[in-house]
């Protein structure tokens, strides 16, 4: 029989994990608030450039402030070694399992607030390209980053800009490639501004959002465009 559609995976997705615990199989949602407390937000953050000293709110350390590395910090919220996560962001990701983006937007929130994030004052989240984006029929860093701009300040909604930052080069999924090297050259020129004119120039605060950082690539070469602005 031919492959089920992604819509239509969606659907019977939807229709069946939200019942039951991907983890313990009790039933009543798609992780349930015993296995959920088996996941904590990490605490400590290391340099995003040499990956190997601990920082304040994932910021570069004294000896790879000097380079020209386009983040400010750069905060992981959870380990992707833990079985849970991991399994979690694949169905999400590629099972299409959206109601998954709950329990993934406030580990999100809560990795932010161990870290004592600032509010930003707009959220981006990574785009796809927009064959990717009909293909899957949602782009799962967009949904965190809605989900993050209800509920990082109560009572105030953090504007989300999705459309300033567009992939305008399609490329190969970066969790098929396996050398860093070759994941920065699969994406150097993937992304391009698509501003509003008034805001060209201005100062602002923002704050990139993915599901899933490994070499962190995909969040450099998203802030080199980002760096633009200013």
């Amino acid at each position: 029989p031919a492959e089920k559609s992604p819509k239509i995976k969606k659907w019977l997705n939807d229709l069946i994990f939200p019942f039951f615990c991907l983890n313990c199989r009790q039933e009543g949602a798609p992780i349930c608030a015993d296995c959920r407390k088996k996941v904590s937000p990490l605490s400590l953050q290391v340099c995003p450039v040499c990956e190997k000293t601990l920082t304040e709110k994932g910021r570069c350390c004294w000896l790879c402030r000097s380079g020209d590395f386009p983040l400010d910090s750069l905060i992981v919220s959870a380990d992707y070694q833990n079985p849970l996560v991991a399994e979690a962001i694949h169905l999400y990701k590629y099972n299409f399992v959206v109601s998954l983006r709950f329990f993934l937007g406030k580990l999100l929130l809560a990795g932010l607030a161990k870290n004592d994030f600032s509010l930003p004052d707009f959220l981006l989240p990574v785009p796809l390209h927009p064959q990717r984006l009909r293909w899957r029929g949602f782009n799962q860093a967009q949904l965190l980053a809605e989900y993050l701009g209800k509920n990082l300040a109560p009572g105030l909604e953090i504007p989300m800009a999705e459309n300033w930052l567009i992939r305008s080069k399609k490329t190969a999924s970066q969790m098929k490639i396996k050398s860093a090297d070759k994941r920065k050259a699969n994406l150097a020129g993937a992304f391009a501004l698509n501003l509003p004119a008034a805001l060209e120039g201005k100062n602002k605060k923002l704050l990139l959002v993915d599901d899933v950082c490994t070499t962190g690539s995909t969040l450099v070469e998203c802030a080199k465009e980002l760096r633009k602005i200013h």
